[in-house]
């Protein structure tokens, strides 16, 4: 199978949208190769409410023509558990995630003061996510600035997942 046989989901990160960082050179390059996907502008700004990003995905997904590659970036990384966390049910060919938090709720749960503390309620069951996704990606700058590579180390380890 290759990638034109998939629909790519992908979840930006904190204050992103299609416009921002790297989604508008990489929806050209799909658009070049007739590759499907969604880049959905996540409602919230700088105080995102993870209902509202959850919600959102699902309508995504389950409109989704194809089976589906989920592709979570920063935040996008967290609301991409998140949802599979909330449904069970979802099953996704491959899961991606990019500059990714862990699952430890005290040390991420203010990580922006109060911006994005309701991403970090509860921790998500990642024995279940393991099962919901047939592979598991996670890219990581080691010297990443904002998100400590330990967190992509211990996160990969907990899903299973290869990391680069």
């Amino acid at each position: 199978m290759s990638l034109a046989d998939y629909h790519l989901v992908f979840i930006h990160g904190y204050t992103s949208s299609s416009n921002g960082d790297w989604y508008p050179a990489m929806s050209s390059l799909l658009d070049e190769r007739h590759i499907s996907y969604a880049v959905p502008d996540l409602p919230g700004g700088d105080r995102p409410r993870a209902s509202e990003w959850l919600t959102r995905i699902h309508k995504e997904v389950s409109a989704a023509p194809k089976p589906v590659i989920l592709v979570g970036q920063s935040l996008g990384t967290r609301a991409m558990m998140l949802y599979l966390h909330e449904h069970p049910e979802v099953k996704v060919a491959a899961a991606v995630l990019i500059a990714t938090f862990n699952n430890d709720v005290v040390a991420n749960k203010y990580k922006r003061g109060e911006g994005y503390a309701n991403f970090w309620e509860y921790q998500v069951d990642t024995d279940q996510l393991r099962r919901q996704a047939e592979r598991w990606l996670i890219l990581h700058a080691r010297d990443d600035k904002n998100i400590h590579y330990g967190q992509a180390k211990d996160i990969a380890r907990q899903l299973g997942a290869n990391l680069k």
